[in-house]
């Protein structure tokens, strides 16, 4: 926001053990940013003939969740466990044993993501009566309260973690055995990797024959690159009930003031370091892109035909409906409001008032608030969440619980308007959703830009449901801030596929696409000068996953390049206040990179040119991410299959050594 401060069914997959589920796994491995490395486990003789070492890979894995009783998640290629609502099952099976005994086990688990802080892996004897293609939490084992880990490591995201097994008494040597995974440490989410050459396995030590007569399962070799999953396609007849909403921004529609494009009010005073009489100059100017130009209009409605556009724009890219950013009850930005309400209602476009607790209209009187947000839900574009209107808001915590719990009072009682809120925080604390559970139906945060805090984050869902509200998850592409002096190293398209995995993998109800046009701090989605469509389109795919559960079938490649066009520590030649990495925790994490990500029907080689040099990536089919070094000059990537080029991205924007301005944005070209 332009604030100074703001500081639900599909077609089963068939199914093969896990251990050979390397494009599976290889999927979420991307989007959760997990790398891939070398398997450290290996079935190896001792050097004590009397023990041997064999290795096991589970046969079944699969996870249940309370949040959905009856759903199955054979299908996913990551285990999750939490400490009351998610459990993660493993079996496996001794009977190549047979004859010998175990002196001693310890599990290996590779952590995808964790929010964990202290030590809590737990392992609990399970039944082998379920079977991973049924199983659910409704119909899952009963919970044996045994534990039989003596130890309880911590995981860590993109570690992998051994557990000794102090009790060896429900291993078998004659047939199948199961485990249990929970996490002892509450409110936080862990989960590890289901497929591939990083699934669970289990090494133990056995007495009884020769080494060699035991036979170790063997792991799969490290994959050249990720892919995404091939799944059937979900049925048309079971439409989702999740919505994916984005943020709309007043401040920033398509035109100002209707002129043309060399000399509209973005040309002249957004886009400039002098512009608005220097009121930005400390900074290097407000603005670092612009909405696509759309020129000078003839229609007397050019507002609302503006608005239409970016409705179309959204809808295309699989959106449901837009927040619009209130910050006030009068002016420009109040007109803009109104009229968004109007185009929502000419392109059957669902609109939802999102108060900003960080602007004027949150010290307003209650009275006033209530009866200038009646007016909007008069509008047939009024999203209604069943027989109640859509209340959100940003910064619920500013103005404080009961403030809100006033205007709702109001809406409801003088007004009519029959209200489910959404109270969307700075910060998710439990004191905040303790002040706003009694009359809140849904929270959400506004969000992290860092991939590496993303995949960190607690599961937020989880604390949620404690209170009996539905999540929402936010989605950001970056976060870049003149004004503020500040931004989050988002690494690329990294913090985008982070923030759709874990909205995917945490099963929310809501994804909050921050922001559509925000351009003061460069988190918009919406088609502009530096990226095009690019995001749009990366997000249609994980806004389809997302809505059906199923990853999307590639059937076309794609390509989009990205990088930004001068180095984070170069040094402008216009004097002016710096740009920091001070956003999400991002100090440590910069980097300076040019990225092809690639959406391919089938393998191919991705191609990197930067500044004279180039790179080949030999690429699996599915989703593929490639980075090579930032270098001073051009910037080119494409995709080559048979010696033929498929697609090309030619970026417009060069790598310079000594920019204008800080401008530490990610550009962003889709391959044509």
């Amino acid at each position: 926001m332009h604030t100074p401060l703001r500081t639900h069914t599909h077609d089963p997959i068939s199914r093969t053990p896990h251990a050979v589920h390397l494009a599976v796994l290889a999927a979420f491995a991307l989007v959760l940013g997990v790398i891939l490395p070398a398997s450290p486990l290996a079935a190896a003789a001792e050097a004590n003939a009397a023990t041997s070492e064999v290795t096991l890979a589970a046969t079944e894995s699969t996870w249940t969740t309370s949040r959905k009783p009856t759903t199955t998640h054979d299908t996913l290629p990551y285990l999750s466990v939490t400490a009351k609502q998610d459990r993660t099952y493993l079996k496996f099976d001794g009977a190549a044993l047979k004859g010998k005994s175990i002196v001693g086990a310890k599990l290996v688990l590779r952590v995808a993501t964790s929010a964990a802080t202290k030590p809590g892996v737990v392992v609990h004897p399970a039944s082998t009566s379920w079977q991973e293609q049924t199983l659910t939490h409704d119909n899952r084992p009963a919970d044996s309260a045994a534990q039989i880990n003596a130890t309880t490591p911590q995981a860590r995201a993109g570690e992998t973690v051994t557990v000794p097994l102090s009790d060896l008494s429900s291993l078998s040597t004659n047939g199948s055995f199961a485990f249990r995974l929970q996490y002892s440490q509450g409110a936080v989410g862990t989960t590890y990797v289901g497929a591939g050459p990083r699934a669970p396995q289990l090494v133990l030590e056995v007495e009884g024959d020769d080494p060699a007569s035991v036979p170790s399962q063997p792991t799969e070799p490290a994959p050249p690159g990720v892919t995404e999953p091939e799944p059937a396609p979900p049925a048309a007849s079971s439409p989702s009930d999740k919505k994916v909403l984005a943020v709309y921004f007043p401040p920033y529609p398509l035109s100002l003031d209707n002129k043309p494009t060399e000399s509209d009010y973005y040309t002249r005073n957004y886009l400039t370091v002098d512009g608005e009489g220097g009121a930005h100059a400390e900074y290097g100017g407000l603005l670092r892109d612009r909405p696509i130009p759309v020129g000078a209009s003839t229609s007397p409605t050019w507002q609302v035909d503006n608005l239409r556009t970016e409705i179309r724009q959204a809808k295309s890219a699989g959106i449901d409906g837009f927040f619009v950013n209130v910050m006030s009850v009068s002016g420009l930005n109040w007109e803009t409001t109104v009229n968004l309400f109007t185009a929502g209602e000419l392109e059957d476009f669902d609109i939802i008032p999102m108060v900003d607790g960080t602007t004027s209209i949150s010290r307003l009187a209650p009275a006033q608030v209530a009866s200038s947000l009646a007016t909007l839900y008069e509008s047939p574009a009024a999203m209604k969440v069943g027989a109640d209107y859509l209340l959100s808001s940003f910064k619920a915590e500013g103005p404080g619980a009961a403030w809100w719990k006033q205007i709702i009072n109001l809406l409801e009682t003088q007004h009519g308007v029959p209200v489910s809120f959404q109270a969307v925080f700075l910060n998710a604390s439990d004191a905040n959703m303790t002040a706003f559970a009694p009359f809140s139906d849904s929270f959400g945060n506004w969000g992290e830009r860092n991939p590496r805090v993303i995949n960190n984050l607690p599961v937020y869902d989880d604390r949620a449901e404690e209170y009996g509200k539905d999540w929402m998850e936010p989605v950001a592409p970056q976060d870049m801030r003149p004004r503020l002096g500040a931004y989050a190293e988002a690494g690329n398209t990294e913090a985008l596929r982070a923030g759709w995995a874990k909205a995917i993998r945490d099963d929310v109800e809501y994804v909050q696409m921050v922001t559509w046009n925000d351009y003061s701090e460069s988190t918009q989605f919406a088609p502009s000068t530096a990226h095009g469509s690019a995001y749009l389109e990366i997000s249609r795919y994980y806004s389809d996953w997302f809505h059906t559960g199923t990853a999307p079938k590639i059937t076309e490649d794609e390509l989009f390049l990205t990088h930004r066009v001068q180095f984070a520590d170069a040094v402008p030649s216009v004097d002016h206040e710096p740009i920091q990495p001070s956003l999400s925790g991002s100090k440590n994490d910069v980097r300076d990179t040019a990225e092809a990500l690639v959406f391919l029907s089938a393998p191919a080689t991705v191609q990197i040119t930067i500044g004279g040099s180039t790179k080949r990536f030999d690429a699996p089919a599915g989703v593929s991410a490639f980075t090579v070094p930032l270098k001073v000059g051009s910037v080119q990537a494409k995709i080559i299959r048979e010696d033929a080029v498929v697609k090309t991205a030619d970026s417009p924007y060069e790598v310079v050594a000594t920019p204008k301005v800080q401008d530490l944005q990610y550009y962003a070209v889709t391959g044509e």
